[in-house]
């Protein structure tokens, strides 16, 4: 592809993101008007963050493992939820009979932190057709509080997406949203923000492994 080619891609890409990102900002300011609008979006030391749009290079994806499809330009979205407040006797370090045991070994531990998907404007189902998709990635060997996680374009990423054995997999079918999957895509982030605000967000279940295959091509 011509540079100028990609140059017009990435303003598209860039214009449309910005459009989106702005879209969900105006409804996160009509829920909480009292609340500073910029991103990151934070109300109750719950955090919503949206990345500006960073340009891709066909370089980006090391010399083995680029994919089939290309990838004009990328972002990533994250919710985080907040650890439980401690309890007095918690915060001391002592032990809690209401816990009973230490929260910080307990409950701390245990806390899911949030999750973030990666962003692709990129031809990821039909050749030539650029759209904005999102994805998200596990860690199959790290534990981690944050699950699943954005991947930026890069090895880790290429080598999830060509079916080599890594530590990272799939968790999020390539999925526009863009256009008409709009409304569903801000609304969707902004019940995880609302639950995170609550303190009871949680992991979702992992799509079926078939669904997450033939979301994207891989020739």
């Amino acid at each position: 592809m011509r540079l100028d080619q990609r140059g017009e891609l990435y303003r598209n890409a860039f214009e449309s993101l910005d459009a989106i990102r702005e879209r969900m900002l105006d409804q996160l300011s009509a829920e909480h008007p009292t609340a500073a609008c910029n991103w990151p979006f934070e109300i109750d030391k719950a955090s919503l963050h949206w990345d500006a749009v960073r340009p891709v290079s066909s370089a980006a994806w090391g010399q083995h493992y680029q994919p089939a499809f290309d990838v004009i330009a990328e972002s990533a979205i994250m919710v985080t939820t907040p650890p439980p407040e401690l309890c007095t006797a918690c915060a001391s370090g002592g032990q809690c009979m209401r816990h009973e045991r230490n929260y910080n070994d307990l409950s701390r531990k245990a806390h899911y932190g949030g999750r973030s998907h990666s962003l692709w404007y990129c031809d990821a189902q039909q050749p030539g057709v650029f759209r904005w998709f999102e994805t998200a990635f596990s860690s199959i060997l790290e534990t981690t509080r944050k699950d699943p996680i954005a991947l930026p374009c890069g090895e880790a990423a290429g080598m999830d997406l060509a079916k080599v054995v890594t530590k990272y997999t799939l968790a999020w079918p390539f999925s526009p949203f863009d256009q008409d999957d709009t409304a569903q895509f801000i609304e969707r982030w902004l019940q995880w923000f609302r639950l995170a605000k609550q303190g009871i967000l949680h992991r979702t279940t992992l799509p079926d492994s078939h669904a997450l295959e033939q979301s994207y091509r891989v020739q």
